[in-house]
């Protein structure tokens, strides 16, 4: 069963991974959605939730920017081949 926690800044390399994944068929149009640089300022500004499946794997992610007027962007990534 996956187990839901707040993602930490080790966490950057599989979450590239499962954002990646999710968007790959998009890649040839925009290149890569996530990298390091990206998601590091992301966590700067919101918090990043993933779902872990079997031990390590990352199975999903959900990104929620916090403090802003704007309404809070919001982004879900899941990776099916780990869950």
């Amino acid at each position: 069963m996956p187990v839901t926690r707040l993602a930490n800044p080790s966490d950057i390399p599989a979450i590239v991974s499962v954002v990646n994944t999710a968007f790959a068929i998009e890649t040839f149009l925009e290149g890569q959605r996530a990298d390091q640089a990206r998601l590091t300022q992301m966590m700067k500004t919101g918090d990043i939730l993933i779902a872990e499946g079997d031990g390590e794997a990352r199975a999903a992610c959900i990104y929620v920017r916090r403090g802003s007027e704007d309404p809070p962007h919001k982004s879900v990534h899941i990776d099916m081949a780990v869950l």
